[in-house]
């Protein structure tokens, strides 16, 4: 019963966080989130959100310090990934890209996509390109299409426009 009280306690206490988040307030955000941490060093999902406010406020060197340890957690190596490509280590970051992909994160899909059209690898972004899933296409990059022809061209020229803004 004890420990059920706790989880509540620790489920709204991380609720607050994320509500300081979409507030805007990261510092205090990332100030509670290091006493959750500093209570509970493993919390997966604190530790994901964590590094998440780290990479968006710049501080990259805490980001690769934090992440080394848990690249096992695929939002972690996403975001390390990221902090990884931006700092020139292309190949690495293509393999925490992959990595991240097989574990169920379609962005870093997009990301790794993005880093073999820079390398003029466009074969295998191709090749890579058709694994992203439909569902997660339409989501993210546009309305649901009437007919097969529609649907392949509004992903294609969504994936395509979002690959040329993130490569710029």
């Amino acid at each position: 019963m004890k420990s059920s009280i706790n989880d509540v306690k620790r489920g709204k206490h991380f609720n607050s966080i994320l509500k300081l988040i979409e507030m805007g307030n990261t510092e205090l955000a990332k100030k509670e989130l290091r006493k959750v941490l500093n209570y509970y060093y493993y919390n997966e999902a604190a530790l994901s959100v964590y590094v998440r406010l780290l990479f968006m406020d710049g501080e990259f060197d805490k980001v690769k310090e934090l992440s080394e340890e848990y690249l096992d957690n695929k939002e972690i190596a996403y975001y390390y990934a990221l902090v990884l490509k931006y700092s020139g280590d292309i190949e690495k970051s293509k393999e925490l890209f992959k990595y991240s992909y097989n574990e169920g994160k379609v962005r870093a899909l997009i990301q790794y996509i993005v880093i073999l059209i820079k390398e003029e690898n466009y074969e295998e972004a191709y090749k890579q390109f058709i694994k992203i899933p439909e569902k997660y296409a339409l989501e993210n990059f546009g309305k649901i299409p009437q007919n097969q022809i529609e649907r392949d061209s509004a992903r294609d020229c969504k994936i395509i426009e979002e690959s040329r803004r993130i490569v710029k």
